[in-house]
Order: structure tokens, then C-alpha cells, then sequence
């Protein structure tokens, strides 16, 4: 599967995480105070001016889940941009329920960085 890639332009700088476990398992975290379904997702966020997307990512990951760079060995990145459209419905209300939009991405991100995930069991769920 492909993602064609639309014009940078026209996208916000934006960072994405795989966060891996050693055992392979990927973290998703639920958002704040969500509710119903589609309330998981990967730690991302947007670049600021003057950051590398790799600083950017690594502030990110400490300021959404609390996890410091000290504590990161970074893998992988990818070599070109992945990109959602966020749905205009939603740009006025912002409902709870944003992840769908997102899933063509997540599988992309899957499918690139499947070497590190855990072959046995795929994925593990883990709430906190």
C-alpha cells in the first residue's frame, strides 16, 4: 500500500512516533478524557520553527507521554513525508472521535516499520 504524497506545501510540519517496546509490542495511547471508540493513537505533534523533525519528535514524545530522550534509541526514519487530511467536518467541532482519518497512515507506518514490531502476537493492548 501507498500513500501518494501531496504537496508539502500545503501540510502543517508535523512529527509521527512508533514508540517499540524491546518485546516488539508498539504503544498507543489513549487520549484525554476520551470516550467511545477510536480514542487510540501514536504520540505525534507538530514541529516548531527552527526544530529538525527529529527534535521535534523527541520533544514530542517526552511532552505526550512523558517519555525523555535519554531514554530513546531511535530506530528508523522514514525517508519521505506521510500525510492525512484532516476532515473538514471536523475543523469546526472537533468532535472526540478524530483516529479514523488516520488509519491509511498507521497502516503505512506499520507495514515500513514491521521489522520492529513483535511477530508473535502482532500488537498488545496496554491501558494506564
Amino acid at each position: 500500500m501507498t500513500i501518494p504524497a501531496p504537496d508539502p506545501d500545503l501540510y502543517r510540519p508535523n512529527v509521527g512516533l512508533a514508540l517499540f517496546s524491546k518485546a516488539g509490542h508498539v504503544f498507543i495511547g489513549r487520549r484525554i478524557n476520551g470516550r467511545g471508540a477510536f480514542q487510540w493513537q501514536m504520540p505525534q505533534g507538530g514541529i516548531d520553527k527552527g526544530e529538525t523533525p527529529l527534535v521535534g519528535a523527541l520533544r514530542e514524545l517526552e511532552e505526550e507521554v512523558g517519555v525523555p530522550e535519554k531514554l530513546v534509541d531511535v530506530l528508523e526514519e522514514t525517508s519521505d513525508w506521510l500525510f492525512y487530511d484532516f476532515p473538514p467536518d471536523l475543523k469546526k467541532r472537533l468532535p472526540a472521535l478524530v483516529v479514523p482519518f488516520k488509519r491509511l497512515v498507521y497502516s503505512e507506518v506499520a507495514d515500513r516499520f514491521q521489522t520492529w514490531t513483535d511477530p508473535v502476537s502482532g500488537h498488545k493492548e496496554v491501558q494506564g
